[in-house]
Protein backbone atom coordinates (compact mmCIF):
# COMPACT_ATOMS: atom_id res chain seq x y z
CA UNK A 1 0.00 0.00 0.00
CA UNK A 2 3.30 2.49 0.38
CA UNK A 3 4.57 1.98 -2.64
CA UNK A 4 1.16 2.38 -4.15
CA UNK A 5 0.98 5.68 -2.06
CA UNK A 6 4.21 7.24 -3.08
CA UNK A 7 3.70 7.90 -7.22
CA UNK A 8 0.87 10.23 -6.04
CA UNK A 9 3.49 12.36 -3.41
CA UNK A 10 6.11 12.28 -5.64
CA UNK A 11 3.86 13.57 -8.63
CA UNK A 12 2.75 16.48 -6.07
CA UNK A 13 6.41 17.22 -4.76
CA UNK A 14 7.17 17.72 -8.77
CA UNK A 15 4.32 20.07 -9.61
CA UNK A 16 4.75 22.03 -6.46
CA UNK A 17 8.73 22.30 -7.81
CA UNK A 18 7.71 24.00 -11.27
CA UNK A 19 5.48 26.04 -10.44
CA UNK A 20 7.32 27.29 -7.85
CA UNK A 21 10.32 27.75 -10.78
CA UNK A 22 7.55 30.06 -12.81
CA UNK A 23 7.01 31.67 -9.87
CA UNK A 24 10.72 32.68 -9.23
CA UNK A 25 10.72 33.26 -13.40
CA UNK A 26 7.67 35.40 -13.65
CA UNK A 27 9.50 37.44 -10.07
CA UNK A 28 13.04 37.92 -11.83
CA UNK A 29 10.99 39.11 -15.09
CA UNK A 30 9.05 41.33 -13.08
CA UNK A 31 11.90 43.40 -10.85
CA UNK A 32 13.91 44.32 -13.91
CA UNK A 33 13.60 47.82 -14.68
CA UNK A 34 10.72 49.67 -16.50
CA UNK A 35 13.50 50.67 -19.65
CA UNK A 36 14.45 46.75 -20.05
CA UNK A 37 10.96 45.81 -20.25
CA UNK A 38 10.20 48.40 -22.56
CA UNK A 39 12.81 47.49 -25.07
CA UNK A 40 11.58 43.37 -24.94
CA UNK A 41 8.14 44.96 -25.82
CA UNK A 42 9.37 46.93 -28.55
CA UNK A 43 10.75 43.67 -30.54
CA UNK A 44 7.54 41.86 -30.23
CA UNK A 45 4.85 41.88 -32.55
CA UNK A 46 2.36 44.65 -32.05
CA UNK A 47 -0.19 42.03 -30.63
CA UNK A 48 1.63 40.65 -28.63
CA UNK A 49 2.71 42.98 -27.18
CA UNK A 50 -0.77 44.69 -26.51
CA UNK A 51 -1.65 41.29 -24.75
CA UNK A 52 0.97 41.80 -21.84
CA UNK A 53 -1.40 44.40 -20.77
CA UNK A 54 -3.58 41.57 -19.03
CA UNK A 55 -0.81 40.53 -16.93
CA UNK A 56 -0.52 43.23 -14.28
CA UNK A 57 -1.30 46.92 -13.78
CA UNK A 58 2.49 47.89 -14.12
CA UNK A 59 2.50 45.66 -17.32
CA UNK A 60 -0.55 47.46 -18.63
CA UNK A 61 0.87 50.90 -18.47
CA UNK A 62 4.20 49.42 -20.11
CA UNK A 63 1.87 48.05 -22.77
CA UNK A 64 0.22 51.67 -23.63
CA UNK A 65 3.31 53.22 -22.89
CA UNK A 66 5.64 50.88 -25.64
CA UNK A 67 2.63 51.27 -27.97
CA UNK A 68 2.25 55.61 -27.47
CA UNK A 69 5.96 55.77 -28.15
CA UNK A 70 7.06 52.52 -30.41
CA UNK A 71 9.35 52.50 -33.21
CA UNK A 72 8.15 49.39 -34.81
CA UNK A 73 4.11 48.78 -35.64
CA UNK A 74 3.99 45.34 -37.09
CA UNK A 75 0.32 44.61 -38.18
CA UNK A 76 1.71 41.04 -40.24
CA UNK A 77 -0.08 37.73 -40.30
CA UNK A 78 -0.35 36.73 -36.53
CA UNK A 79 -2.45 40.13 -36.85
CA UNK A 80 -4.57 39.84 -39.64
CA UNK A 81 -5.44 36.31 -38.64
CA UNK A 82 -8.52 36.93 -37.83
CA UNK A 83 -11.83 35.67 -39.51
CA UNK A 84 -13.32 39.64 -38.71
CA UNK A 85 -11.46 42.84 -40.92
CA UNK A 86 -13.31 45.33 -38.74
CA UNK A 87 -11.01 44.04 -35.56
CA UNK A 88 -8.12 44.69 -37.37
CA UNK A 89 -9.23 47.53 -38.69
CA UNK A 90 -10.58 48.76 -34.86
CA UNK A 91 -7.21 47.41 -33.18
CA UNK A 92 -4.63 49.31 -36.10
CA UNK A 93 -6.70 52.36 -35.69
CA UNK A 94 -6.41 52.41 -31.94
CA UNK A 95 -2.80 51.70 -32.37
CA UNK A 96 -2.23 54.54 -34.51
CA UNK A 97 -4.70 56.77 -32.85
CA UNK A 98 -2.45 56.98 -29.60
CA UNK A 99 0.60 56.79 -31.16
CA UNK A 100 2.80 60.25 -30.28
CA UNK A 101 6.07 59.47 -31.14
CA UNK A 102 7.53 61.80 -33.54
CA UNK A 103 9.52 58.46 -35.59
CA UNK A 104 8.89 55.06 -36.24
CA UNK A 105 11.81 52.74 -37.53
CA UNK A 106 9.67 50.26 -39.19
CA UNK A 107 6.29 49.94 -40.45
CA UNK A 108 4.59 46.84 -41.71
CA UNK A 109 0.80 45.75 -42.70
CA UNK A 110 -0.52 42.30 -44.27
CA UNK A 111 -4.33 43.11 -45.26
CA UNK A 112 -6.49 43.36 -48.18
CA UNK A 113 -8.20 46.38 -47.07
CA UNK A 114 -11.22 46.06 -50.32
CA UNK A 115 -13.37 48.66 -51.20
CA UNK A 116 -15.13 48.47 -47.43
CA UNK A 117 -11.27 49.66 -45.99
CA UNK A 118 -9.34 51.45 -48.24
CA UNK A 119 -9.51 54.73 -46.74
CA UNK A 120 -8.63 53.32 -43.61
CA UNK A 121 -5.56 51.72 -45.53
CA UNK A 122 -4.53 55.16 -47.05
CA UNK A 123 -5.05 57.00 -43.52
CA UNK A 124 -2.56 54.30 -41.99
CA UNK A 125 0.00 54.63 -44.71
CA UNK A 126 -0.37 58.73 -44.23
CA UNK A 127 0.72 58.03 -40.65
CA UNK A 128 3.79 55.81 -41.32
CA UNK A 129 4.56 58.47 -43.76
CA UNK A 130 4.24 61.29 -41.50
CA UNK A 131 6.28 59.42 -39.00
CA UNK A 132 9.26 59.34 -41.60
CA UNK A 133 9.35 55.82 -41.25
CA UNK A 134 12.34 54.63 -42.78
CA UNK A 135 11.17 50.55 -43.40
CA UNK A 136 8.05 50.36 -44.79
CA UNK A 137 6.28 46.55 -45.89
CA UNK A 138 2.70 46.82 -47.18
CA UNK A 139 1.14 43.60 -48.07
CA UNK A 140 -2.49 43.44 -50.00
CA UNK A 141 -2.96 40.38 -50.54
CA UNK A 142 -6.36 38.59 -50.44
CA UNK A 143 -7.50 36.57 -48.04
CA UNK A 144 -10.96 34.70 -48.45
CA UNK A 145 -11.76 33.69 -45.11
CA UNK A 146 -11.70 37.68 -44.41
CA UNK A 147 -15.03 38.18 -46.33
CA UNK A 148 -18.22 37.27 -46.41
CA UNK A 149 -19.44 34.82 -49.16
CA UNK A 150 -21.89 37.42 -49.91
CA UNK A 151 -19.86 39.80 -50.90
CA UNK A 152 -17.74 37.84 -53.13
CA UNK A 153 -20.55 36.64 -55.28
CA UNK A 154 -22.27 40.13 -55.41
CA UNK A 155 -18.24 42.39 -56.47
CA UNK A 156 -18.35 41.92 -60.45
CA UNK A 157 -14.15 42.62 -59.81
CA UNK A 158 -11.46 42.57 -56.92
CA UNK A 159 -10.23 45.49 -57.70
CA UNK A 160 -6.33 45.64 -56.64
CA UNK A 161 -5.09 48.42 -53.98
CA UNK A 162 -4.18 51.40 -55.37
CA UNK A 163 -0.66 53.30 -53.64
CA UNK A 164 -1.94 56.59 -52.52
CA UNK A 165 0.62 59.41 -54.02
CA UNK A 166 1.33 60.23 -50.53
CA UNK A 167 3.57 57.70 -50.63
CA UNK A 168 5.96 58.71 -52.35
CA UNK A 169 6.58 62.30 -50.97
CA UNK A 170 8.51 60.08 -47.78
CA UNK A 171 12.24 61.35 -47.94
CA UNK A 172 12.99 58.81 -45.16
CA UNK A 173 12.67 55.33 -46.69
CA UNK A 174 15.50 52.88 -47.06
CA UNK A 175 13.57 49.71 -47.40
CA UNK A 176 10.58 49.40 -49.00
CA UNK A 177 8.47 46.00 -49.65
CA UNK A 178 5.14 46.41 -51.65
CA UNK A 179 3.23 43.25 -52.55
CA UNK A 180 -0.31 42.79 -54.35
CA UNK A 181 -1.29 46.35 -55.36
CA UNK A 182 -0.57 49.14 -58.47
CA UNK A 183 2.33 51.48 -58.30
CA UNK A 184 2.19 54.43 -60.27
CA UNK A 185 3.90 57.52 -59.57
CA UNK A 186 3.22 61.01 -59.43
CA UNK A 187 3.77 63.79 -62.08
CA UNK A 188 6.09 65.36 -59.23
CA UNK A 189 7.97 62.29 -58.16
CA UNK A 190 11.33 63.90 -56.65
CA UNK A 191 12.71 60.29 -55.97
CA UNK A 192 13.70 58.37 -52.88
CA UNK A 193 17.04 59.59 -51.83
CA UNK A 194 17.92 56.93 -49.06
CA UNK A 195 16.09 53.76 -50.15
CA UNK A 196 18.84 50.72 -50.34
CA UNK A 197 16.05 47.85 -50.82
CA UNK A 198 13.43 47.62 -53.06
CA UNK A 199 10.81 44.64 -53.31
CA UNK A 200 8.11 44.09 -55.77
CA UNK A 201 5.94 41.67 -55.41
CA UNK A 202 3.05 40.76 -57.84
CA UNK A 203 2.48 44.55 -58.23
CA UNK A 204 1.20 45.72 -61.01
CA UNK A 205 3.65 48.07 -62.54
CA UNK A 206 4.94 49.55 -66.04
CA UNK A 207 7.55 49.65 -67.66
CA UNK A 208 7.93 53.47 -68.03
CA UNK A 209 7.30 53.60 -64.20
CA UNK A 210 9.86 50.82 -63.00
CA UNK A 211 12.67 52.99 -65.45
CA UNK A 212 11.34 56.14 -63.44
CA UNK A 213 11.68 54.75 -59.97
CA UNK A 214 15.01 53.14 -60.55
CA UNK A 215 16.22 56.41 -62.04
CA UNK A 216 15.42 57.87 -59.00
CA UNK A 217 16.77 56.14 -56.56
CA UNK A 218 20.71 56.73 -56.73
CA UNK A 219 21.90 55.03 -53.20
CA UNK A 220 19.68 51.67 -54.39
CA UNK A 221 21.65 48.13 -53.10
CA UNK A 222 19.03 45.51 -53.70
CA UNK A 223 16.37 45.25 -56.12
CA UNK A 224 13.85 41.79 -55.86
CA UNK A 225 11.21 41.66 -58.83
CA UNK A 226 9.14 38.75 -58.31
CA UNK A 227 5.64 37.70 -59.83
CA UNK A 228 5.60 41.54 -61.45
CA UNK A 229 3.48 41.51 -65.13
CA UNK A 230 7.00 43.32 -66.94
CA UNK A 231 7.16 42.63 -70.73
CA UNK A 232 11.13 43.99 -70.51
CA UNK A 233 13.08 44.22 -67.46
CA UNK A 234 16.20 46.84 -68.04
CA UNK A 235 18.57 47.86 -65.41
CA UNK A 236 20.54 50.66 -66.26
CA UNK A 237 24.09 51.40 -66.07
CA UNK A 238 23.06 54.39 -63.51
CA UNK A 239 22.46 52.16 -60.43
CA UNK A 240 26.08 52.32 -59.84
CA UNK A 241 25.34 51.47 -56.22
CA UNK A 242 23.06 48.40 -57.11
CA UNK A 243 25.11 45.24 -55.78
CA UNK A 244 21.88 42.86 -55.22
CA UNK A 245 19.37 42.00 -58.33
CA UNK A 246 16.57 38.96 -57.74
CA UNK A 247 13.74 38.62 -60.79
CA UNK A 248 11.58 35.79 -60.34
CA UNK A 249 8.62 34.27 -62.02
CA UNK A 250 8.28 37.10 -64.30
CA UNK A 251 6.12 35.18 -66.67
CA UNK A 252 4.86 37.86 -69.16
CA UNK A 253 8.82 39.20 -69.86
CA UNK A 254 9.92 38.07 -72.77
CA UNK A 255 13.44 40.99 -72.74
CA UNK A 256 16.16 41.23 -69.75
CA UNK A 257 19.07 43.89 -69.97
CA UNK A 258 21.35 44.64 -67.56
CA UNK A 259 23.81 47.20 -67.36
CA UNK A 260 24.34 47.83 -63.94
CA UNK A 261 27.90 47.68 -63.51
CA UNK A 262 28.52 46.67 -59.84
CA UNK A 263 26.06 43.89 -59.03
CA UNK A 264 27.72 41.50 -56.65
CA UNK A 265 24.66 38.79 -56.38
CA UNK A 266 22.32 37.72 -59.38
CA UNK A 267 19.25 35.37 -59.00
CA UNK A 268 17.34 34.55 -61.94
CA UNK A 269 13.97 32.27 -61.96
CA UNK A 270 11.69 31.78 -64.97
CA UNK A 271 11.44 31.06 -68.77
CA UNK A 272 13.87 31.81 -71.25
CA UNK A 273 13.83 35.25 -72.21
CA UNK A 274 13.54 36.16 -76.61
CA UNK A 275 16.48 38.43 -75.05
CA UNK A 276 18.94 38.14 -72.24
CA UNK A 277 21.67 40.02 -71.65
CA UNK A 278 24.04 41.12 -69.10
CA UNK A 279 26.76 43.86 -69.62
CA UNK A 280 29.74 44.84 -67.62
CA UNK A 281 29.37 43.10 -64.55
CA UNK A 282 32.97 42.25 -63.82
CA UNK A 283 32.15 42.54 -60.12
CA UNK A 284 29.80 39.57 -60.44
CA UNK A 285 30.39 37.35 -57.28
CA UNK A 286 27.56 34.60 -57.34
CA UNK A 287 24.46 34.09 -59.81
CA UNK A 288 21.53 31.49 -59.54
CA UNK A 289 20.19 30.80 -63.01
CA UNK A 290 17.10 28.44 -62.55
CA UNK A 291 14.97 27.95 -66.12
CA UNK A 292 12.50 25.69 -65.41
CA UNK A 293 11.76 24.03 -68.87
CA UNK A 294 13.71 23.57 -71.84
CA UNK A 295 11.72 25.01 -75.12
CA UNK A 296 12.78 22.79 -77.60
CA UNK A 297 12.02 24.99 -80.39
CA UNK A 298 13.94 27.97 -79.63
CA UNK A 299 17.51 28.65 -80.70
CA UNK A 300 20.42 28.06 -78.46
CA UNK A 301 21.61 31.50 -78.91
CA UNK A 302 20.11 33.00 -75.82
CA UNK A 303 21.54 30.33 -73.94
CA UNK A 304 24.67 30.77 -75.10
CA UNK A 305 24.78 34.24 -74.38
CA UNK A 306 24.18 33.80 -70.82
CA UNK A 307 26.41 31.87 -70.47
CA UNK A 308 29.17 33.95 -72.03
CA UNK A 309 27.98 36.94 -69.73
CA UNK A 310 28.49 35.08 -66.50
CA UNK A 311 31.92 34.68 -67.74
CA UNK A 312 33.33 36.56 -64.16
CA UNK A 313 31.37 34.82 -61.77
CA UNK A 314 32.67 33.07 -58.43
CA UNK A 315 29.75 30.88 -57.39
CA UNK A 316 27.24 29.49 -59.63
CA UNK A 317 24.14 27.94 -59.69
CA UNK A 318 22.72 26.87 -62.96
CA UNK A 319 20.11 23.92 -63.83
CA UNK A 320 19.89 22.22 -67.19
CA UNK A 321 17.53 24.30 -68.51
CA UNK A 322 19.73 27.14 -68.97
CA UNK A 323 22.59 25.31 -70.64
CA UNK A 324 22.81 24.91 -74.94
CA UNK A 325 22.85 21.74 -76.62
CA UNK A 326 24.06 22.91 -79.81
CA UNK A 327 27.03 25.40 -79.77
CA UNK A 328 29.85 26.23 -82.48
CA UNK A 329 32.95 24.13 -82.32
CA UNK A 330 35.13 26.48 -81.18
CA UNK A 331 32.62 27.70 -78.40
CA UNK A 332 34.13 28.42 -74.97
CA UNK A 333 33.71 30.09 -72.08
CA UNK A 334 36.48 30.60 -69.38
CA UNK A 335 35.00 31.23 -66.13
CA UNK A 336 39.09 32.32 -64.33
CA UNK A 337 37.22 33.16 -61.38
CA UNK A 338 34.92 30.40 -60.69
CA UNK A 339 35.64 28.96 -56.99
CA UNK A 340 32.17 26.97 -56.46
CA UNK A 341 29.88 25.66 -58.92
CA UNK A 342 25.83 23.76 -58.61
CA UNK A 343 24.48 22.08 -61.27
CA UNK A 344 20.81 21.49 -61.16
CA UNK A 345 21.09 18.76 -63.71
CA UNK A 346 18.53 17.24 -65.94
CA UNK A 347 20.41 14.41 -66.59
CA UNK A 348 23.86 13.23 -66.57
CA UNK A 349 24.67 15.03 -70.27
CA UNK A 350 24.30 18.65 -68.43
CA UNK A 351 27.76 17.63 -66.58
CA UNK A 352 29.37 16.50 -70.71
CA UNK A 353 27.78 19.93 -71.45
CA UNK A 354 29.01 22.28 -69.35
CA UNK A 355 32.05 21.17 -68.78
CA UNK A 356 32.45 20.66 -73.14
CA UNK A 357 31.40 23.99 -73.08
CA UNK A 358 33.48 25.69 -70.22
CA UNK A 359 36.81 26.09 -68.97
CA UNK A 360 37.55 26.50 -64.91
CA UNK A 361 41.01 26.19 -64.10
CA UNK A 362 40.55 27.15 -60.51
CA UNK A 363 36.96 25.53 -59.65
CA UNK A 364 37.20 23.85 -55.96
CA UNK A 365 33.96 22.51 -55.06
CA UNK A 366 31.09 21.23 -57.26
CA UNK A 367 27.87 20.18 -56.27
CA UNK A 368 25.68 18.12 -58.45
CA UNK A 369 21.74 17.66 -58.14
CA UNK A 370 21.15 14.41 -60.28
CA UNK A 371 17.21 13.99 -62.01
CA UNK A 372 14.88 12.63 -59.45
CA UNK A 373 13.96 9.66 -61.41
CA UNK A 374 16.43 6.98 -63.26
CA UNK A 375 17.43 8.46 -66.84
CA UNK A 376 16.81 7.08 -70.55
CA UNK A 377 19.77 7.52 -72.12
CA UNK A 378 18.26 6.59 -75.58
CA UNK A 379 15.64 9.44 -74.84
CA UNK A 380 18.02 11.79 -74.45
CA UNK A 381 19.64 11.08 -78.07
CA UNK A 382 16.87 10.88 -79.41
CA UNK A 383 16.12 15.09 -78.63
CA UNK A 384 19.10 15.66 -79.99
CA UNK A 385 21.22 15.91 -76.35
CA UNK A 386 24.65 15.72 -76.33
CA UNK A 387 25.54 12.50 -74.64
CA UNK A 388 29.68 12.55 -74.94
CA UNK A 389 32.74 13.33 -72.28
CA UNK A 390 34.25 16.40 -73.65
CA UNK A 391 38.18 15.75 -73.97
CA UNK A 392 41.11 17.49 -72.84
CA UNK A 393 38.89 18.67 -69.56
CA UNK A 394 41.25 18.34 -66.14
CA UNK A 395 40.23 19.57 -63.05
CA UNK A 396 43.51 20.60 -61.45
CA UNK A 397 41.87 22.64 -58.20
CA UNK A 398 38.87 20.87 -57.17
CA UNK A 399 38.33 19.36 -54.18
CA UNK A 400 34.83 18.62 -53.27
CA UNK A 401 32.64 17.08 -54.98
CA UNK A 402 29.03 16.43 -53.73
CA UNK A 403 26.70 14.70 -55.83
CA UNK A 404 22.58 14.24 -54.84
CA UNK A 405 20.07 11.29 -56.22
CA UNK A 406 22.64 9.23 -56.71
CA UNK A 407 21.23 5.81 -57.79
CA UNK A 408 24.68 4.27 -59.08
CA UNK A 409 23.68 3.40 -62.52
CA UNK A 410 25.67 3.05 -65.35
CA UNK A 411 25.40 6.34 -66.44
CA UNK A 412 25.99 7.85 -63.03
CA UNK A 413 29.01 5.38 -62.19
CA UNK A 414 30.35 6.56 -66.11
CA UNK A 415 29.97 10.37 -64.71
CA UNK A 416 31.76 9.31 -61.36
CA UNK A 417 34.95 7.55 -63.50
CA UNK A 418 34.51 10.49 -65.59
CA UNK A 419 35.33 13.33 -63.06
CA UNK A 420 37.69 10.95 -60.97
CA UNK A 421 39.85 10.99 -63.39
CA UNK A 422 40.43 14.23 -64.25
CA UNK A 423 40.49 15.34 -60.23
CA UNK A 424 44.06 15.47 -59.76
CA UNK A 425 43.91 17.10 -56.17
CA UNK A 426 40.50 15.76 -55.11
CA UNK A 427 40.26 14.99 -51.50
CA UNK A 428 36.63 13.93 -51.30
CA UNK A 429 33.45 12.61 -53.44
CA UNK A 430 30.46 12.34 -51.64
CA UNK A 431 27.18 10.80 -53.16
CA UNK A 432 24.14 10.92 -51.55
CA UNK A 433 21.63 8.27 -52.20
CA UNK A 434 17.83 8.66 -51.96
CA UNK A 435 16.73 6.31 -49.64
CA UNK A 436 14.23 4.67 -52.16
CA UNK A 437 16.87 3.31 -54.23
CA UNK A 438 17.06 -0.48 -53.07
CA UNK A 439 16.44 -2.03 -56.71
CA UNK A 440 19.85 -0.73 -58.29
CA UNK A 441 21.97 -3.79 -58.68
CA UNK A 442 20.10 -4.57 -62.65
CA UNK A 443 21.58 -1.01 -63.12
CA UNK A 444 24.80 -1.49 -62.12
CA UNK A 445 25.20 -4.42 -64.36
CA UNK A 446 25.24 -8.05 -62.77
CA UNK A 447 22.18 -9.12 -64.29
CA UNK A 448 23.18 -12.79 -63.37
CA UNK A 449 22.25 -12.22 -60.18
CA UNK A 450 19.77 -10.40 -60.51
CA UNK A 451 16.47 -13.32 -59.22
CA UNK A 452 18.46 -13.53 -56.40
CA UNK A 453 19.22 -9.53 -56.03
CA UNK A 454 15.02 -9.14 -56.26
CA UNK A 455 14.95 -11.75 -53.38
CA UNK A 456 17.03 -9.96 -51.11
CA UNK A 457 16.28 -6.63 -52.12
CA UNK A 458 14.42 -4.91 -48.79
CA UNK A 459 17.06 -6.20 -46.75
CA UNK A 460 20.48 -5.20 -48.62
CA UNK A 461 20.80 -1.61 -48.06
CA UNK A 462 22.04 -0.13 -51.68
CA UNK A 463 25.27 1.52 -49.93
CA UNK A 464 26.58 -1.81 -49.56
CA UNK A 465 26.01 -2.74 -53.05
CA UNK A 466 27.72 0.28 -54.37
CA UNK A 467 31.25 -0.58 -52.44
CA UNK A 468 32.66 -2.89 -54.77
CA UNK A 469 31.93 -0.79 -58.13
CA UNK A 470 33.24 2.69 -56.63
CA UNK A 471 36.34 0.59 -55.32
CA UNK A 472 37.01 -0.20 -58.89
CA UNK A 473 37.06 3.01 -60.43
CA UNK A 474 40.33 4.56 -61.32
CA UNK A 475 40.95 7.91 -58.77
CA UNK A 476 43.68 10.36 -60.32
CA UNK A 477 44.30 11.85 -56.76
CA UNK A 478 45.43 8.90 -54.75
CA UNK A 479 44.13 10.27 -51.55
CA UNK A 480 40.91 11.16 -52.52
CA UNK A 481 38.13 9.89 -50.53
CA UNK A 482 34.75 8.32 -51.59
CA UNK A 483 31.50 9.08 -49.11
CA UNK A 484 28.40 7.30 -49.37
CA UNK A 485 25.68 8.75 -47.34
CA UNK A 486 21.29 8.07 -47.58
CA UNK A 487 19.83 11.46 -47.67
CA UNK A 488 17.59 10.60 -44.43
CA UNK A 489 19.42 12.08 -41.21
CA UNK A 490 21.15 10.07 -38.87
CA UNK A 491 22.28 7.43 -41.08
CA UNK A 492 25.62 6.03 -41.44
CA UNK A 493 28.11 7.41 -43.84
CA UNK A 494 30.47 4.62 -45.44
CA UNK A 495 33.77 5.91 -46.34
CA UNK A 496 35.67 3.85 -49.46
CA UNK A 497 39.44 4.08 -49.43
CA UNK A 498 41.84 1.92 -51.50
Amino acid sequence: MEEQRNPPKILEEEGKEESAMKKKSQNEISSLPDSILLHILSLLPVKYAAATSVLAKRWRDLSICNLIHAANLDFGDEVADNPAPEQFVDFVNRCVNIHVGKKIERFRLCFDPSDRFRSDAVNWIGFATRKNVKELHLDFCRRRDHYDIREETTSDEHKPFELPELLFTNESLTHLDLSHCVLTLPLDFSGFGFLKTLRLRDVNITETTLECLLANCPVLEKLILKECPLQSIKIPESNQQLRTLTLCHCWQGSEIEISAPNIRSFLYWGKLMQWFSIKNISALEEAVIYIREREDGRPDDVRIRILSDLAYVKILTICGGALPWHTPKDFRVTFNNLKELQLLADSVCDVYSFFRQSICPCLERFYIRLPGVPEDMCLWEYVGMPTVEPLNCVFNHLKLIKMGNFRGSKVELKMVKFLLERATVLESLVLVVPQESYAIKKDLGDESEDSEFQSNSIKTPPLCLLQEKLLQLPKASLGAQIILRESLEGCNDILLNR
